[in-house]
């Protein structure tokens, strides 16, 4: 089997119910000071499986390498994940110990090779090709381009990417299999409900403010991933490319379901540090 070069990343699915709780005095705990999305994963690629409400604390018992996302455990049973920035947690987020993403669950949906199969950087033949599928290959496909089921977004280890569906033969319901995009960094494949577009040439600062220094320049129609929001929904924080930084809400094309979905920024939280990189 040759193997693909990309990186990609796709949201994994856990189930498990989430209310606020007091950990013991002993456990490493989170609080809330808004509403805080807590997902399947280290990332805002993965889906949202809970949220915090505001005062609500939680334990945490890991985190990733770069403790930008910790991992709380839910009342109900299992894990989730929710941003550093927005909780504030009782010790040292770099004593914790470093953890990996768990694997999701649900019916599982794989493709059988029966000769040569191009995989692609996205859902389309214009897309570089990636990597190749030999005769007798056998991968998970973990989500779809469309409801047409055009393109299967598929992984395994180190290969990840888009293979026809025309080519393969499926094993499973594909119907079942999530809608995927590719995210705001151009290199993450994500649930299409994860991302928004932009309206307009879209200015991305440092802070919410119009004063505040421009970091990058977002262009109409563009990809982006949302992160937060302040508390009047005015402003999201966003992901575009290597850049993260603040855009005027009214100029992304985002709905009001994914909008309160998002966790408010509180100026008493760790600020998200923008970033760029030029």
């Amino acid at each position: 089997m040759k193997r693909a070069v990309m990186s990609l990343m796709a949201g994994a699915l856990l189930i498990g119910g989430l209310t606020g709780a007091a950990a013991q005095d002993e456990t490493l705990t989170a609080m809330a000071y808004g509403t805080v999305n807590v997902r399947s994963g280290p990332g805002a690629a993965y889906e949202i499986v809970g949220q915090l409400a505001a005062g609500d604390r939680v334990p945490v018992n890991g985190r990733d390498a770069d403790g930008d996302w910790l991992r709380i455990l839910m009342t109900l049973g299992g894990s989730g994940w929710v941003a550093s920035f927005a909780v504030v947690v009782n010790g040292d987020i770099p004593e914790l110990p470093v953890v990996e993403a768990e694997g999701g669950s649900g019916e599982s949906v794989t493709i059988n090779v029966y000769g040569r199969v191009n995989i692609r950087s996205g859902p389309g033949m214009d897309y570089p090709i990636t990597g190749q599928l030999d005769a007798g290959d056998s991968l998970t496909a973990l989500g779809r381009s469309s409801a047409r089921n055009d393109w299967l977004y598929v992984q395994e280890a180190e290969i990840g990417g888009w293979v026809a569906y025309f080519t393969v033969t499926i094993l499973g319901d594909v119907e079942t299999l999530p809608i995927f995009t590719v995210d705001g960094s151009g290199q993450t494949v994500v649930p299409e409900n994860n991302v928004i577009r932009a309206r307009f040439n879209v200015r991305l600062r440092e802070s919410a403010s119009f004063m505040a220094a421009v970091l990058e320049v977002v262009p109409f129609g563009s990809i982006v991933t949302p992160l937060a929001r302040t508390d009047r929904s005015d402003w999201l924080y966003v992901t575009y490319r290597d850049t993260s930084g603040w855009g005027l809400a009214n100029l992304f094309e985002i709905n009001n379901d994914q909008l309160q979905t998002l966790p408010v920024y509180n100026a008493r939280v760790l600020t998200p540090t923008p970033t760029t990189g030029r």
